[in-house]
């Protein structure tokens, strides 16, 4: 059971990791005004640490 949570977490977090990066990647494309590369890199480093913690969650709730 607690290896099913890890496997979930671990898929939340790649979902919200996506969903981050594509709004990332849409900043980056089409510079809305007033963000800056700075803000495109802080997005693209959130969105890493958010599928990070999803694996460590899966690592540390199944073993895999």
């Amino acid at each position: 059971m607690v290896a099913r949570l890890g496997n979930v977490l671990y898929w939340l977090g790649c979902v919200a990791a996506l969903v981050i990066f594509v709004f990332d990647a849409a900043l980056w494309k089409w510079g809305a005004q007033g963000i800056d590369n700075v803000m495109v890199g802080v997005l693209a480093v959130f969105g890493f640490a958010v599928w990070l913690v999803g694996r460590a969650c899966r690592y540390v709730l199944s073993g895999t």
